[in-house]
């Protein structure tokens, strides 16, 4: 909510290695609106993984909040931590430039003629032309 929270910041690291790799950084208020109020930070992790939590401050009140946990006092462990994952720059899919400007079909044969209704599926496995569940 706006205003509810005086400083925050996240701590992250290296999932594999978070006691020797933690490092805390402050998020900075970006912008609000009537509701919120919008956070940022931007962090480089060394290795290129990152497992992250929040320290959120409100007056003398602080409190650790993670995807699996949250606590006023850190969590002697990393389980449960927010995980963004190494990501290989070769498994990285870079579709060609024409792509963007196509126009793809899905054809379905069977719904436009039955060549040989003796390989049909049993009436109650198959769905009638025209049925629409949802």
């Amino acid at each position: 909510m706006k205003n509810d929270v005086d400083r925050a910041q996240v701590c992250y690291g290296d999932k594999y290695d978070w006691y020797k790799t933690e490092r805390k950084a402050e998020i900075h208020k970006h912008l609000s609106d009537t509701l919120f109020d919008y956070w940022e930070v931007k962090v480089k992790p060394q290795f290129g993984r990152l497992s992250y939590r929040f320290l959120l401050q409100s007056g003398d009140d602080r409190i650790y909040y993670a995807e699996r946990w949250c606590q006023e006092t850190p969590a002697d462990y990393d389980y449960g931590n927010f995980e963004f994952p190494y990501v290989n720059e070769a498994d990285i899919i870079r579709p060609p430039t024409w792509v963007r400007d196509a126009v793809f079909y899905q054809v379905f044969p069977d719904r436009f003629a039955n060549g040989d209704p003796l390989n049909d599926p049993m009436d109650k496995e198959r769905d009638k032309w025209g049925n629409i569940t949802l």
